[in-house]
């Protein structure tokens, strides 16, 4: 069953035998952070977090949040309008914000093959070099990656609710670094090292078989 993220803060201090320590709970924050941005390096080619959405820009500066609320980055975009431009492929090309202010400062009424995705003030855009309007449609197929959940911000985490073992882990082996416990960081990296390759190969088996990753159970005891 799926924890909040006080109920998993909890877990994690009982687990470490820990309770009254306020150093590590005052710390807990931060060290989960850490150990979701290590899961979203180590994870980032997993099936599960691969995704395809099709977006049709209304202009040249399209805000993309609405679309992509879970977007961590992009892997390609595709051109599915024929008449958008003559190109051999219909794949557009990544490039810089800066070469993208440059091609529209030249001027045209084509559509290029070029985009830039950027956040701004909060928003994620993707940036064109086109005339873009609702009397010129043009859908885009774009494929990207799902960010690894902020478990403090969303009060909840799939990573932690369907490999919890490989989540679990992870914090601890945080935990235990902060806490200076160098034959607990070997533990806890040994037993994440062996999380992630069984985690790895539910991925691979969701990818073929289809259905949800098996939810892993961490053991009760840690020497």
């Amino acid at each position: 069953m799926a924890q909040t993220y006080a109920q998993f803060k909890a877990y994690v201090t009982k687990y470490l035998w820990r309770d009254n320590d306020t150093d590590l709970a005052n710390s807990l924050d931060v060290l989960i952070q850490q150990a979701d941005d290590e899961l979203d390096k180590i994870t980032r080619d997993w099936q599960r977090r691969q995704k395809v959405a099709t977006i049709a820009p209304t202009s040249q500066d399209f805000d993309l949040t609405t679309n992509v609320a879970d977007f961590q980055s992009i892997k390609s975009l595709t051109n599915n309008a024929s008449n958008r431009f003559h190109a051999a492929t219909k794949a557009l090309q990544q490039t810089t914000l800066q070469h993208i202010y440059q091609l529209r400062a030249h001027g045209s009424d084509v559509f290029l093959p070029y985009y830039s995705i950027d956040r701004n003030d909060g928003s994620l855009f993707a940036r064109f070099v086109a005339p873009f309007s609702v009397t010129d449609p043009g859908d885009l197929t774009m494929q990207y990656v799902i960010a690894v959940p902020d478990y403090s911000s969303d009060d909840a985490s799939w990573m932690e609710d369907e490999y919890l073992n490989l989540y679990l882990y992870t914090v601890l082996k945080h935990c235990a670094l902060f806490l200076r416990e160098d034959d607990r960081v070997t533990t806890y990296a040994g037993l994440q090292t062996e999380a992630l390759q069984k985690a790895d190969e539910d991925d691979k088996h969701n990818l073929q078989f289809g259905g949800s990753p098996l939810r892993m159970r961490p053991h009760r005891a840690i020497p």
